[in-house]
């Protein structure tokens, strides 16, 4: 039975590990745009960091949240309705900048902070899988994950999308739409996280 439990648990850690990093990556790759877009959309260079504040914004203000969904809900279906605001969110941030809608833009960009919250939860739940003496590396393990797809999100957009560093400050909608792509992929990998998780619902 150890060896079952134990074999799940880096089943989950592998899971969780794909999940942050491609999640990373999409958080990662549209937050470059946002002030672009902000500038752009009110035509004042003043007001170019709004948008990126409120995805900090909504990334702080939704994390009680997300930790109170995980006890209620479970960890899995929290990560998986994280994953597809992140799909959503960054839709919504394309449809604002195709359509010139600041306040479009605003309500992806908060959404965007939302999903990132969700997903930052999601080394702790690889943490509850494993015994107390294995919990602080398979933690780390999971951040390691993130830290790989911050690096790799903003380059895949140069072979994904073949943009040129000056079409990537002109072209943020394109960005947006491979970013909402990139949650789309870690969508998947939040459903084959155990349904046995200790500490709390599946």
């Amino acid at each position: 039975m150890l060896d079952d439990h134990s074999a799940a648990a880096r089943r989950i850690s592998r899971t969780l590990f794909f999940v942050q990093s491609i999640g990373s990556a999409a958080s990662i790759a549209i937050f470059p745009v946002f002030p672009i877009l902000g500038a752009e959309l009110t035509g004042r260079q003043a007001l170019a960091g709004i948008p990126a504040t409120v995805s900090l914004l909504g990334q702080a203000l939704s994390s009680f949240g997300w930790g109170y969904a995980m006890d209620r809900l479970g960890r899995r279906p929290s990560l998986i309705l994280g994953m597809g605001i992140g799909v959503l969110a960054s839709l919504l941030a394309a449809a604002g900048a195709i359509t010139k809608s600041f306040a479009l833009l605003l309500v992806g960009a908060a959404l965007v902070g939302v999903a990132a919250a969700a997903l930052a939860l999601s080394r702790f739940v690889a943490g509850e899988v494993h015994p107390p003496d294995r919990r602080a590396r398979a933690i780390s393990g999971v951040v390691l994950g993130g830290s790989i797809g911050a690096i790799a999100g903003p380059l895949s957009f140069r072979a994904g999308v073949s943009l040129s560093a000056a079409e990537y400050l002109v072209n943020p909608a394109a960005v947006a739409v491979v970013s909402s792509g990139l949650w789309a992929l870690a969508l998947p990998g939040a459903f084959f996280v155990s349904r046995h998780l200790s500490g709390g619902k599946s």
